[in-house]
């Protein structure tokens, strides 16, 4: 939708926008990926408390640059879905799991950040 009403152009930089908070954010603490249309995974070795007070700070940095960004019409939050490893879980389960939690992050009005 953003796409039609914006131009794929302006889209695609407003999502390298948000990719670069994420890179400001997280400082170098790990790889960031884009794992869908508007999806984002990063991969962290810190405790999961850690890893929440970064998706909290990464999702306020974001609604407040917005508007003082080229984006500032866009309507763009961040939703994100924490996840740590269990104990004897495999690492690909990681994903889906985040995928999950990320869901329930939409599912309560958005611009918001849940944990599995």
């Amino acid at each position: 939708e953003l796409n039609d009403s914006h131009g794929k152009d302006r889209v695609d930089a407003a999502l390298a926008w948000v990719a670069s908070m994420i890179s400001q954010t997280l400082d170098g603490l790990g790889p960031i990926g884009r794992v869908g249309g508007d999806e984002f995974a990063v991969a962290l070795r810190v405790p999961v408390e850690h890893a929440m007070r970064l998706a909290q700070r990464l999702r306020q940095a974001v609604s407040r640059e917005l508007h003082a960004s080229a984006f500032g019409d866009f309507r763009l939050t961040v939703s994100a879905g924490v996840v740590a490893l269990r104990p004897k879980e495999l690492p690909g389960n990681l994903l889906d799991a985040g995928e999950e939690a990320c869901t329930r992050a939409k599912q309560q009005g958005r611009d918001a950040v849940a944990m599995r």
